[in-house]
């Protein structure tokens, strides 16, 4: 009896144990889950005023930078941002008659001197302050390559981690789409372009997350436009 007893003693400060060890990983997964969502506007915006901005009017809404920043750690080292502050844009046009695609794409290579020297890419900028991201898709369109889109589409947004600010970055990635046979007049980030099949600009294009966002530009145009969805995802 005394052993049975002994047993049972054992087991129940074994389980105890279990129970307050996965007490503590909740609290942790929580605490971090809390930490990564929290939201560190710029004060000179607000709360105040970020929510007077979001009851207003879609068309007289002002672009407000969201800046959201990991809690510091124990030995209270900076905080990594996340910044949803950068566009991609992909340029697609009408192919070409007899053509087995619906659509070509407009490659970029970045000139001598740029980062990433020799890269292939699409339209890529930043957002610039006071600007929503869909204009900031048009001027970088008109800054690199001197096209005017006839339509805008929203497509995705892409993450990737910056490691010289320690930030990470958010990538609104927009379909621009232009005339058929359309001359870009390059910036002076590249120095040549091309206009490709669908396959050949994913297979040229530096960056996956740019692969990535072609598949789904052409997966959502398939028709032509957005379909069903065209009255969500057309910006313009």
């Amino acid at each position: 009896m005394a052993q049975i007893e002994e047993i049972g003693f054992a087991q129940f400060w074994q389980r105890k144990a279990e129970v307050l060890s996965a007490l503590e990983d909740y609290r942790r997964e929580r605490n971090y889950i809390f930490s990564a969502l929290l939201v560190t506007d710029n004060r000179a915006w607000g709360r105040e005023a970020r929510n007077r901005n979001f009851a207003a009017p879609l068309a007289t809404r002002q672009a407000t930078p969201y800046h959201w920043q990991m809690a510091p750690d124990s030995a209270g080292s900076a905080a990594t941002q996340v910044r949803a502050g950068i566009v991609d844009v992909l340029i697609l046009a009408p192919a070409p008659l007899g053509s087995e695609d619906r659509w070509q794409a407009l490659t970029l290579r970045r000139a001598h001197g740029t980062r990433c020297t020799g890269a292939w890419e699409i339209v890529h900028g930043r957002i610039e302050r006071g600007e929503r991201p869909e204009a900031a898709a048009l001027r970088e369109v008109a800054e690199e390559t001197g096209l005017a889109p006839e339509r805008l589409y929203s497509i995705t947004v892409n993450p990737f981690y910056l490691p010289h600010t320690d930030s990470v970055e958010l990538a609104i990635v927009f379909a621009a789409v232009v005339a058929p046979g359309a001359t870009p007049t390059l910036g002076g980030e590249h120095d040549a372009w091309e206009w490709l099949t669908p396959h050949a600009a994913s297979a040229r294009l530096a960056w996956p997350r740019e692969r990535d966002a072609l598949a789904q530009a052409l997966s959502l145009l398939a028709s032509g436009d957005a379909g069903p969805v065209e009255d969500v995802l057309r910006v313009r």
